[in-house]
């Protein structure tokens, strides 16, 4: 009977523990599935050999590589009488742009000119008489003259450091006084006592410290004669920096003056003329008004003359063009005998570094202000790897792709994503050449359901 109930009791542990496990695996299985379902799903391709051509496109605009301002230049403002050119006319050399109203011709008074100029005289003569009676060599005196000055904080700061040495050496100075005191009254007390050896030894190590209070006294001395000449220097100095900048104020001075005596109205002619034959850009006065002589009155493009154009671009890309590079126009249908030549690569410091400026010689029929796209770059070569341009990726240390990875589980297979740093060689509209520790057949992540970092589990689509 107890051999029955032990027997059942063993039945029901075992089918238990069967039905445990049974429970155990499903669970596993069902959490398996739906980890692998809440992992992000990625698209991927293997890196293969291919052709990349590559071509950069941009828009930009036309401008006029050089332009000719005109001014009136009659030393104030004048009225205009009339206008003879607008925007876009040809115009020769010596062609009338416009008419001033020129007001009868003044006396001048020329006596404030005259005293300015012997004033000037007299801040020159003192200048050069202090520049022969200062005791510098000439480089001195050349930095003088030039406005390479030394400057009251580098005088005051030599002068400290010369008087903190000072008082340390009295300091020093003082040390040793105080020492050979007590010395000198053993000496007395030597020679009292008739004690001639002890005597000649007091005296001997007086000596010495009476010697050493010498030099240091003597080097007090030269630091003080080296801070009575930096004082000396720094006044000099001063007096000179005053000096130049009286010359200069009084040379302004004269050129105003110069320039308000040169308002002579019979002077001025009232045809302000084109200095060159070229294209009116803008005409900045009309008939009534009244301007100035520092105004920019009137535009013009030279005859002959070439125009620019620019667009921005990465440096990868710049680092496949070369001056001289001839661009395509899009839709080159449209224009008439247009000719766009890469003609100088700068970089463009507004973005540290990253981008690079192209600019463009523009020749044909073009005005300034017109909009050209254009593409430029077909250099074609084959690489060892590309990948779909969807793949790289950039952070902080760089551009990578990331690459699938397998490892082996108990449940099976599970993948990863590996980062793989890479450098890009080329690339095109589709495609990224790309070069890095590659080993071939590497099946590199393009596309994903959600974010994916190096390291995270993925699952592969279908």
């Amino acid at each position: 009977m107890n051999e029955i109930g032990t027997t059942k009791r063993r039945d029901w542990i075992k089918n238990a523990v069967i039905v445990f496990l049974i429970i155990m695996l499903l669970l596993t299985f069902f959490s398996n599935t739906i980890m692998n379902y809440s992992l992000p799903e990625v698209s991927a391709e293997y890196t293969t050999s291919s052709t990349i051509t590559t071509k950069i496109r941009g828009t930009g605009t036309v401008e006029a590589s050089d332009t000719w301002e005109v001014y009136t230049e009659a030393g104030e403002a004048l009225k205009v009488v009339s206008v003879s050119v607008k925007e876009g006319d040809e115009v020769e050399e010596g062609d009338i742009l416009f008419t001033l109203e020129v007001p009868e011709a003044e006396e001048k008074d020329t006596s404030e000119l005259k005293a300015a100029q012997k004033e000037l005289e007299e801040l020159q003569e003192e200048y050069e008489t202090l520049l022969l009676s200062a005791d510098m060599s000439t480089e001195t005196s050349y930095n003088l003259q030039t406005g390479n000055t030394t400057g009251f904080a580098s005088y005051q700061e030599q002068i400290n450091e010369l008087r903190s040495k000072n008082e340390t050496l009295q300091d020093t100075i003082d040390l040793y006084e105080s020492e050979i005191k007590p010395l000198k009254d053993l000496q007395r007390q030597a020679q009292n006592e008739g004690n001639e050896e002890e005597y000649n030894r007091l005296t001997n190590v007086i000596a010495i410290n009476e010697n050493y209070i010498s030099q240091l006294e003597a080097e007090i001395a030269e630091n003080t004669e080296k801070i009575n000449d930096l004082i000396s220097d720094y006044t000099t100095e001063e007096k000179f920096l005053s000096l130049l900048q009286d010359i200069q104020d009084q040379k302004e001075l004269i050129a105003d003056l110069k320039k308000e005596l040169a308002k002579e109205d019979d002077t001025i002619d009232p045809e302000i003329k084109a200095p060159i034959s070229g294209t009116v850009k803008s005409v900045n006065v009309r008939a009534g008004r009244t301007v100035s002589d520092d105004e920019v009155t009137v535009e013009i493009y030279p005859e002959g003359e070439d125009y620019t154009m620019t667009i921005t671009v990465t440096t990868e890309q710049a680092n496949s063009l070369s001056v001289g590079d001839v661009a395509e126009l899009q839709n080159s249908w449209y224009y008439n005998d247009i000719s766009v030549v890469l003609s100088k690569i700068t970089t463009d410091a507004s973005s540290r570094g990253q981008n690079k400026i192209l600019t463009f010689t523009v020749t044909g029929d073009v005005v300034d202000g017109q909009s050209l796209s254009i593409s430029i770059g077909q250099k074609s070569a084959t690489y060892s790897y590309t990948v779909p341009n969807s793949a790289v990726r950039e952070d902080s240390n760089g551009k990578f792709v990331l690459i699938v990875s397998r490892k082996s589980s108990p449940l099976g297979n599970r993948y990863y994503a590996e980062r793989l740093s890479v450098e890009v060689l080329a690339s095109d509209d589709s495609r990224t050449a790309v070069s890095g520790a590659f080993t071939g057949g590497e099946f590199v992540i393009t596309t994903s359901t959600a974010p994916v970092e190096a390291g995270q589990l993925i699952r592969l689509a279908d």
